[in-house]
C-alpha cells in the first residue's frame, strides 16, 4: 500500500525525495526530482549475525557508552539541552526527550567525507512519536544525524508520516543542490530498527535501508554532499534566526559515518551485528607470549606465541581480525606450521609452530602495516634445536621386475627427524617386508643405515600384480613404498589351498569349500592365470559329486562354492585344469543323516477296521533323498488330518531304513491324512511327512463283536510269566470268551508269533501265523484230553501214551499237508479251532526254535490282542 502511494506521487511529480534538510524542503518543490524505486525486503541477503569489525571506510563511530566521544576519529561531542544516556541497542545510547536535546560535534577534517568516493550514514534508532519542534506541526521522530546545511538522515517524511525514512544529501542550502530520497511507512515506532543511507559517487545511486533491507533507491548522478560543517546527532540547530529547530523523540545508538557507499551485503552486516562496531581502530600490536622451544627439530614449541592488537590507548581491540605473521629473524632453522593467524577478538594465537634444523633460531612478528608497541619486543630470543631420529622415508622407490628377479631400482630409505630432515649420523637397522599384494619377498631384508640412509641391493618379489614394500626400524614411524608391478610367470602346478571338509553329510554342501591355487615355477601364485578348474571324485564308491564342479580362475585362485557328495563313503576329489598336473584333495568322509521320510507304498482305499492292502511303507532318507540303509529307528504312524483312530502296531523299528506297517487298521469318517515321524531320542529329527488324503470306506460287514476274554488256561501262563517248551513241541492254546462266539473269532492272520529278546521280550522280528493242527479228541473228555506239564516233556497220563503216538502221527500228516500248501490259512485256523465246555482250543505246532524266545500273539475280531511269552529249550 505504501509502495503504491510512493509510485503514485512520483508519477504525479509530487514526491521528489525522502526528507528535508530545511523547512523549505517540506513546503517547496525540489529542483531535482529523484526517480525512486522501492525494493522488496525479500530481495536483500543479509550476512551472518555476529559482532565483527566494521566495514572499511569508517570515519566516525559514536557508541553512546556514557560518552559522546567518536572512538574512531577521536571527535568529541557535546551533550546539548537535556540529552542523556539510556539503554541502547548495544549497551548505552543517546536519549532525547525535549526540544533542544542533542549532540553537537564541531566541524573536523576527519568528518568531511563528501568530496570523496561517497558517503554512508547509519544508526540504530528507537522512535517514540511526534518530533519536538520550535514552530509548526511537523510530525515524525525527527533528525537522526545532520551536517549544518549539508547531508542528513531523518526519521520522517514530508507526507507527515511519522514512520518514514528521509535523506537529503545536500551540497548546500540552495534547493538546486538538494538530493532527496524518502521511504514512507518503513520504520515503525517503539522498537529498535537499523537505518542507513548510502551514496556511491561512481554510480550516482542513493539507497535507503531499514533493518538491512533496501526500501528506496534513486540515481542522482555525481555530486559531493556537504560534510564540512558542524555535525549533530538527534537535532537540527538552524544558523538562520527564525528558522525552527527540531529534536529527535527517542533513543539513537551506534551512529556511524563512512567515506564510501557501502554495499547491500555490508549494510546487512551492520544490521545483523550482535555487538557494537564502535571500537577504536588498531594502532599497534604486542607479543603477549613469546615462544618456548621444544629443543627438538620439527617438534612444536612447548609454549606457542600469542599476539594482541591494540588501539591508540594500548587497549586490545575487541573486534580486530588483523592477520599476524611470524618469520625467521636469524639463525639456520626453518619455521614450520601455520605462520599467519588472523586475530580473534583482538588476539592472534599460534598453535603448531616448530623449527626444523640444528642450531639456534630467533623469530620476529608483524601485523600488516601496524607498528609494534614500544612497550614490548617483537623478536624472540634464540631458540636452540637438535635432531632426534623419529621416522623413515623412502627416498628411492623400488622398481618393478619379473617374478623372482631383483627389483630395479632397489629401494633406499632415509632416517629422519620430526621435521622430515635426514639424521646424518643415524645407523639404525631397517627391515623390509611385503606391505600389500600377493607376492613373496626374497633377498637381504635388513640393512643398517649409513649416514642416515639404508640402501637395499638384492630384493626380489615372486608372484604377479601390484605390491608395496613396508619398511620398519625399532621405535621409528615406518614407511611404505609406492606400488610396484611384478610381471608373473605362467602357472605350472595346482595346489589345494583350502581342503574340503574332512567330514561331511550326504546331500549337504561342504562346510569348507575347496579353493585351488595356480602356482608358477617359483611356487608363487600365478595371478595372471586364466581358465577353469574342474572337480571330480577320484576315489570312493557309492557317492555322486553334486554342485558347480567347474570354477573360473580369478587372480590365480579357483574357488568352489556349493560342492557336496550325495551318498555315504570316503572320497578323494581330483582337480584338473588344462594340461597342468592334477592335484587331489584330502579324504572326505561322508555320512548319512535321516532328513527325509518318504512313503513308498500306500493303499488306494481304506476300509474301516480292515487291514490296509498294501500296507503303508516308509523309507528313511538323507538330505540327498537317498535311503539310509543303516537306519534302524522307531517310527510312529498316526493321523495328522481328519477324524479317526489307529489300531494295531503303529510303532515299528525300521529295518535297513524301511518300515512297513502290516498290522494297522483305522476307524475313521471321511478323508484323513496319516503322519509318520521318528520318536527315537537319539535322532535330531522331528519333522513328519504326510501321506496324500485318503477316503476311509465304511465296513459293510457286521459290526465287530465284543468278547469277554478270561486269559489263557493251563498249560499256558499269562504274562509276565515265561512258558518253557522244547522246540518242535505242540502247545495247546486254551482260552475263554465268555461263551460260544463261533469259530470265526480270530482277526485275519492270527494267531501268530514273532521272535523276541530273551531279556525283555521286546519284538525283534516280523509276525508270522502259527502252524495249527487239528484237535486231538474231545477237549471236554478228561480221559482223552491231552495235557502237558509246564515243561512239556512227557504225557501227564501214561495210559494215553499209545493214543499220543497215534494222534501225533496224524498231526504230522496234517503238518506236512499245510507245509505243502505254504503254511496255515485262515480256513485252516477255523477248521483246527474247537469249542467245548465253555473253552476254545487250538494246537500250536512249534518249530525247532531251541535257544530262542518268541511271543504268541492272539488277536481277535473285536480288535483286542493278547500275548504269552515262550522260551524254547
Amino acid at each position: 500500500m505504501q509502495r503504491s502511494v510512493i509510485r503514485t506521487l512520483l508519477a504525479a511529480g509530487i514526491l521528489t525525495g525522502a526528507a528535508c534538510a530545511r523547512v523549505d524542503d517540506i513546503n517547496g518543490p525540489s529542483s531535482r526530482v529523484a526517480a525512486v524505486a522501492v525494493i522488496p525486503q525479500a530481495s536483500l541477503t543479509q550476512s551472518a549475525p555476529g559482532a565483527v569489525p566494521a566495514p572499511a571506510g569508517l570515519r566516525a563511530c559514536f557508541s553512546g557508552e556514557t560518552s559522546a566521544l567518536d572512538v574512531v576519529g577521536n571527535n568529541v561531542g557535546q551533550l546539548m539541552g537535556g540529552a542523556s544516556y539510556a539503554p541502547g541497542k548495544f549497551g548505552q545510547g543517546f536519549d532525547f526527550h525535549a526540544l533542544g536535546d542533542g549532540i553537537a560535534i564541531p566541524a573536523n577534517a576527519s568528518l568531511n567525507v563528501g568530496p570523496g568516493a561517497g558517503i554512508t550514514m547509519a544508526a540504530w534508532i528507537y522512535g517514540r512519536g511526534t518530533m519536538f519542534q520550535s514552530t509548526g506541526g511537523i510530525v515524525g521522530a525527527g533528525p537522526i544525524m545532520e551536517f549544518d546545511n549539508g547531508a542528513h538522515l531523518w526519521h520522517h517524511n514530508q507526507q507527515n508520516d511519522p514512520t518514514g525514512l528521509f535523506t537529503n544529501l545536500a551540497e548546500g542550502n540552495d534547493q538546486s543542490q538538494w538530493h532527496i530520497l524518502q521511504a514512507p511507512g518503513t520504520v515503525p515506532l517503539n522498537g529498535w530498527h537499523h537505518t542507513a543511507v548510502t551514496y556511491a559517487k561512481a554510480t550516482g545511486v542513493i539507497t535507503l535501508y531499514v533493518d538491512g533491507v533496501a526500501v528506496a533507491t534513486s540515481n542522482q548522478g555525481s555530486f559531493s554532499p556537504n560534510t564540512s560543517t558542524a555535525f549533530h546527532i538527534g537535532q537540527r540547530v538552524t544558523p538562520v534566526v527564525g528558522d525552527p529547530t527540531f529534536t529527535f523523540n527517542g533513543t539513537i545508538d551506534e551512529v556511524q559515518l563512512y567515506d564510501r557507499g557501502l554495499s547491500a551485503a555490508e549494510i546487512g552486516q551492520l544490521a545483523s551485528a550482535t555487538g557494537t562496531m564502535c571500537v577504536a581502530p588498531p594502532a599497534s600490536f604486542q607479543v603477549l607470549q613469546m615462544p618456548v622451544g621444544s629443543g627438538e627439530s620439527g617438534v612444536p614449541f612447548t609454549t606457542q606465541p600469542v599476539v594482541a592488537i591494540l588501539d591508540a590507548n594500548g587497549n586490545i581491540v575487541s573486534n580486530a581480525t588483523t592477520p599476524v605473521t611470524v618469520s625467521v629473524a636469524s639463525g639456520s632453522g626453518t619455521l614450520l606450521g601455520t605462520t599467519t593467524v588472523n586475530a580473534v577478538n583482538g588476539i592472534a594465537t599460534f598453535t603448531n609452530l616448530a623449527i626444523a634444523g640444528v642450531g639456534s633460531t630467533s623469530l620476529s612478528f608483524s601485523a600488516g602495516a601496524l607498528p609494534a608497541a614500544s612497550s614490548a619486543p617483537s623478536t624472540s630470543e634464540a631458540i636452540p634445536t637438535s635432531q632426534v631420529a623419529r621416522q623413515l622415508a623412502v627416498v628411492t622407490q623400488p622398481g618393478g621386475a619379473t617374478s623372482g628377479q631383483p627389483l630395479a631400482p632397489q629401494p633406499v630409505v632415509e632416517i629422519r627427524d620430526a621435521a622430515g630432515l635426514r639424521v646424518t649420523g643415524a645407523t639404525n637397522p631397517v627391515t623390509v617386508s611385503v606391505g600389500s599384494g600377493t607376492v613373496t619377498l626374497a633377498g637381504t631384508t635388513t640393512v643398517a643405515a649409513v649416514d642416515g640412509r639404508a640402501t637395499f641391493t638384492n630384493l626380489a618379489l615372486s608372484g604377479s600384480g601390484g605390491a608395496t614394500l613396508a619398511f620398519a626400524s625399532g621405535g621409528l614411524t615406518g614407511a611404505t613404498s609406492a606400488s610396484v608391478t611384478i610381471a608373473g610367470l605362467p602357472a605350472t602346478e595346482l595346489a589345494v589351498l583350502t581342503q574340503p571338509s574332512a567330514n561331511a553329510e550326504s546331500g549337504v554342501p561342504f562346510t569348507a569349500q575347496p579353493v585351488v591355487e595356480l602356482r608358477d615355477a617359483t611356487g608363487a601364485r600365478a595371478l595372471s592365470a586364466a581358465g577353469t578348474v574342474t572337480a571330480a571324485i577320484y576315489s570312493g564308491t557309492g557317492g555322486t559329486l553334486v554342485g558347480t564342479t567347474t570354477a573360473t580362475i580369478a587372480n590365480g585362485l579357483a574357488t568352489f562354492s556349493n560342492l557336496q557328495v550325495n551318498g555315504p563313503g570316503t572320497f578323494v576329489l581330483r582337480f584338473t585344469s588344462g594340461s597342468l598336473p592334477p592335484v587331489n584333495s584330502a579324504p572326505v568322509t561322508v555320512t548319512q543323516v535321516v532328513r527325509i521320510m518318504a512313503i513308498t507304498a500306500a493303499p488306494a482305499t481304506i476300509t474301516n477296521g480292515v487291514l490296509m492292502s498294501p500296507p503303508y511303507t516308509v523309507e528313511l532318507r538323507d538330505a540327498a533323498n537317498i535311503k539310509v540303509s543303516t537306519a534302524n529307528l522307531l517310527v510312529r504312524m498316526g493321523i495328522a488330518a481328519g477324524t479317526g483312530t489307529v489300531a494295531g502296531t503303529n510303532e515299528k523299528v525300521s529295518t535297513n531304513g524301511v518300515v512297513t506297517f502290516t498290522d494297522v487298521t483305522v476307524t475313521a469318517t471321511g478323508a484323513i491324512q496319516f503322519s509318520f515321524w521318528l520318536i527315537d531320542a537319539s535322532v535330531n529329527f522331528n519333522a513328519y511327512t504326510l501321506s496324500t488324503s485318503v477316503n476311509v470306506q465304511a465296513n459293510d460287514t457286521e459290526p465287530p463283536p465284543s468278547y469277554d476274554w478270561h486269559g489263557f488256561f493251563d498249560p499256558i501262563d499269562n504274562p509276565p510269566k515265561v512258558n518253557k517248551v522244547e522246540g518242535g513241541a505242540t502247545v495247546p492254546i486254551k482260552f475263554s470268551l465268555g461263551g460260544d462266539q463261533g469259530l470265526d473269532v480270530f482277526a485275519p492272520g492270527y494267531p501268530a508269533s514273532q521272535p523276541a529278546s530273551c531279556t525283555n521280550f521286546a519284538p525283534t522280528g516280523e509276525l508270522a501265523p502259527i502252524l495249527a493242527l487239528g484237535s486231538w479228541g474231545d477237549p471236554g473228555d478228561d480221559d482223552n484230553e491231552w495235557e502237558y506239564d509246564h515243561d512239556y516233556k512227557h504225557c501227564k497220563d501214561k495210559k494215553h501214551h499209545q493214543d499220543h503216538r497215534h494222534k501225533k502221527s496224524r498231526q504230522k500228516q496234517d503238518d506236512d499237508r499245510r507245509r505243502n500248501r505254504g503254511g496255515s490259512s485262515d480256513d485252516d485256523m477255523i477248521a483246527a479251532l474247537q469249542f467245548n465246555n465253555g473253552r476254545y482250543q487250538i494246537n500250536w505246532k512249534t518249530d525247532q526254535w531251541d535257544g530262542s524266545c518268541r511271543i504268541l500273539v492272539v488277536k481277535l475280531n473285536d480288535g483286542s490282542t493278547h500275548t504269552a511269552n515262550f522260551r524254547f529249550k
